[in-house]
């Protein structure tokens, strides 16, 4: 804003209040107290600037009783809010809830504010003009746009940096300000009321305006645009209509929001856009009788979808915010116990919502307020794991589900929904889990009981529920135990030993491995076995693809005759974790090896060790290890050798061995 700053009065935020969202909301609501409640405020509209930060201007009550209202400009540069401009001209307004009473800011290319609003000269005479107000860089400058004009105005600058303007002067009047000089034409009939107007500017800066207008006690809601070199009038509504706002599209069609009067005792907030051939109309919102809807603003996003801020209510009116996306609107409450005359919308480059509003709280507290709006990501989808859907398990039950994940940022908490009837009513819950995984307490559950179980994701915004289905079942059956016991895992020689004993007759086993303990087995674990593990108790297996120094975390997963099965486990070993009894030198493996071999060793305690291999003739072919060991499991990788056969000797201390390997 170059210079402006020296001429604010400032800091004005009283402040900021982070709202979250209901569960269909889209966006995280950042409320901050511009001003107040000192003054009583009538009016806002709000503009952005190239860097995103908002700029304001508004009426403000000398005080309640008179209803003298003054102009005032804010604007927001680097997180502070300071007041721009005060204008020393007022305006009388006699009846401020329903007189359409209205004031406008545009910027042009160097983000400098240029303001239109009503004012009322005393002298020579008593009467109402638009005064022009505009900061040139170093200084504020005003003059008068028209001085036989009234209450409702609407300005915008174009990419040239001219102002224009359009009011009501016995019709819709349009100026504009060449070389320091208003040019000022009409838009539509002279001689119609014009209540309330809102304008444009097209890709090329040509107007384009929206207002009601009474003409021989006919009422209309217009739409007119100038292409050039004359006036183009349209009827939108023929019904008595308020408080129309205009935005438009990247095609420079124009989209409309406005009141609508219904019956019986409706008030519909509507939105019209102009297809190109046609006029096209919706119903966004409405309220019944006693209710109101106050000061729509529309703006449309980069995808040419429409965003509308308003109030709505009855005895306490809410600030909402609607967006229509797939031929549906979704509407946010931004504030509540909220009351406002006048509201304005903006979107910035990355189609966040900015709102200028007025709070009320009758008879006397009245905040001018800003909103900004941060787009929120739900948590992203997950699938619920284990138990499997309908399975029967025994006590204790672990629950397990995919993680989430928020791209915004957020923490996530999962909540546990689960009842003895799908439709979850009644249901229990389980709250504010931090984990992907659930136990239930011993005594919360019943034997021979079916439980349906579901998980939502919660980002303090947004949440999402669980997939792939609505929910999944599982029952307790206590009674369905197979007596597995003694479910171990040894690390030796040849890799991790697992074994286990059952008392009772089983058809089979099969062994599920990971690297990572969760507590529970999950299904894309890697199962070892490629049949069932069949025999008699005691029960044994050598996992030998394992890595020295790795932890492993096993499964059991003991089926019965009846086909039900249970899952034990798990049971963790770090692969060459044991200290050897004894020394040992192992046969090579493979052997005969192709390319590479493995040789291991043991030392039961530290020793000086040489590991060297010889051919048949007895020549020293390579040495793989010299040096001082402490006691362990040991593995030498051996690659490279000519197909042949080969003596490997390993001397340790006192220990001396030696073995044959084939090479092909």
């Amino acid at each position: 804003m170059g210079n402006l700053r020296r001429y604010c009065a400032g800091v004005l935020v009283f402040g900021v209040f982070l709202i979250p969202n209901t569960p269909n909301s889209a966006h995280i609501w950042e409320l901050t107290e511009v001003e107040g409640p000192e003054l009583p405020f009538l009016n806002t509209e709000i503009v952005l600037d190239a860097s995103g930060d908002p700029h304001i201007v508004y009426f403000e009550g000398d005080e309640l009783s008179s209803w003298i209202a003054y102009t005032g400009y804010v604007y927001c540069e680097e997180g502070e809010w300071n007041v721009g401009y005060k204008s020393d001209n007022y305006f009388y307004c006699v009846t401020p809830t329903w007189h359409p009473l209205s004031n406008s800011i545009g910027l042009d290319s160097q983000g400098y504010p240029h303001l239109a609003y009503p004012v009322r000269l005393d002298v020579p005479e008593d009467y109402n003009c638009i005064e022009y107000a505009y900061f040139n860089g170093n200084e504020w400058e005003t003059e008068y746009v028209d001085v036989d004009a009234t209450f409702c105005c609407s300005i915008r600058v174009d990419d040239f940096d001219v102002p224009r303007v359009i009011y009501y002067a016995d019709g819709l009047a349009y100026g504009f300000r060449e070389a320091g000089v208003w040019e000022i034409d009409y838009a539509d009939e002279y001689y119609a009321h014009i209540y309330y107007c809102s304008l444009g500017l097209d890709s090329v800066g040509l107007p384009h305006a929206v207002y009601k207008s009474s003409l021989y006690f006919s009422l209309d809601l217009k739409y007119a645009y100038f292409d050039g070199t004359d006036w183009t009038t349209m009827s939108v509504d023929n019904d008595d209509t308020a408080l129309p706002d205009l935005t438009l599209d990247s095609d420079n069609r124009p989209h409309v929001v406005y009141l609508k009067p219904g019956y019986p005792n409706m008030t519909y907030l509507m939105y019209a856009y102009w297809d190109g051939v046609a006029w096209e109309y919706d119903i966004v919102d409405e309220v019944g009788l006693g209710g109101h809807i106050y000061s729509p603003s529309i703006d449309v996003d980069s995808n040419g979808n429409p965003h509308i801020a308003y109030s709505i209510g009855e005895y306490n009116p809410q600030l909402k915010y609607a967006v229509l996306r797939d031929d549906d609107w979704a509407i946010e409450t931004v504030e509540m116990y909220y009351h406002s005359l006048r509201s304005s919308l903006a979107l910035d480059a990355n189609d966040n919502p900015h709102i200028s509003y007025i709070y009320a709280i009758p008879p006397d507290i009245v905040y001018m307020k800003y909103a900004y709006g941060v787009a929120n990501n739900p948590p992203a989808a997950f699938n619920l794991t284990l138990p499997p859907d309908g399975e029967g398990i025994i006590e204790p039950v672990t629950l397990d589900w995919e993680d989430s994940t928020d791209g915004d940022g957020h923490d996530i908490t999962y909540d546990v929904w689960y009842a003895t009837d799908p439709s979850f009513d009644p249901h229990d819950e389980v709250n504010e889990l931090t984990d992907s995984t659930y136990t239930f307490p011993e005594g919360v559950l019943s034997d021979d009981t079916t439980y349906y179980w579901k998980v939502r994701a919660w980002d303090g915004y947004d949440e999402t529920w669980s997939g792939p289905d609505e929910y999944w079942s599982f029952t307790v059956d206590n009674e369905l135990g197979i007596p597995v016991i003694g479910f171990t895992a040894e690390s030796n020689a040849d890799g991790i030993a697992l074994t286990w004993e059952c008392a009772a007759a089983a058809v089979g086993f099969n062994l599920y491995r990971s690297e990572e303990a969760t507590g529970v087995r999950n299904r894309l674990e890697e199962m070892l076995n490629a049949e069932l593990i069949i025999g008699e108790t005691p029960y044994s297996y050598i996992d030998a693809e394992v890595s020295g120094g790795l932890t492993y975390n096993y499964w059991l997963e003991a089926i019965d005759i009846g086909g039900s099965s249970e899952t034990f486990g798990p049971a963790s070993c770090t692969a060459g974790a044991f200290v050897p009894t004894a020394y040992a030198l192992y046969q090579s493996r493979p052997n005969p090896a192709r390319g590479s071999a493995v040789i291991a060793f043991d030392l039961p305690e530290g020793a000086d060790v040489t590991l060297t291999i010889y051919d048949l003739s007895g020549r020293k072919v390579k040495t793989l290890v010299d040096e001082t060991l402490p006691a362990g499991a040991y593995e030498q990788q051996v690659s490279e050798f000519a197909p042949g056969v080969y003596v490997y000797k390993l001397s340790a201390g006192s220990f001396a061995a030696a073995k044959k390997m084939v090479v092909q």
